[in-house]
């Protein structure tokens, strides 16, 4: 990875990439570490993890890491995400900018 991609990063952020620039199941797995460091999930209090259907998050080791940190995941069906990126221009960013308009005043 270019680590001048991390160049005023906050502390905490942890760059990763792979050379042919695709997740992998390995890279994943080390991304779901840091999501459980974060996101602390528990049993009285498990995580719902909405992913793409990529192969990488199928892997049977990030599914036992899953199952075993209280991490309920759940795909989308193939390409739903580009069909779901209108919700985010109709809906998620007017309503991020008024809530971040309320916060401010």
């Amino acid at each position: 990875m270019n680590e001048r991609l991390m160049i005023n990063a906050p502390n905490e952020s942890v760059g990763e990439a792979q050379p042919n620039g695709w997740m992998n199941a390995e890279l994943f797995l080390k991304w779901m570490h840091l999501f459980v460091k974060y996101s602390n999930p528990t049993a009285e209090n498990p995580v719902l993890l909405i992913l793409d259907g990529h192969a990488s998050h199928k892997d049977l080791d990030v599914i036992e890491f899953a199952r075993n940190n209280h991490i309920h995941m759940s795909s989308t069906r193939r390409h739903t995400t580009h069909k779901l990126q209108s919700l985010d221009h109709t809906f998620i960013k007017p309503l991020k900018s008024t809530y971040n308009d309320a916060c401010a005043s």
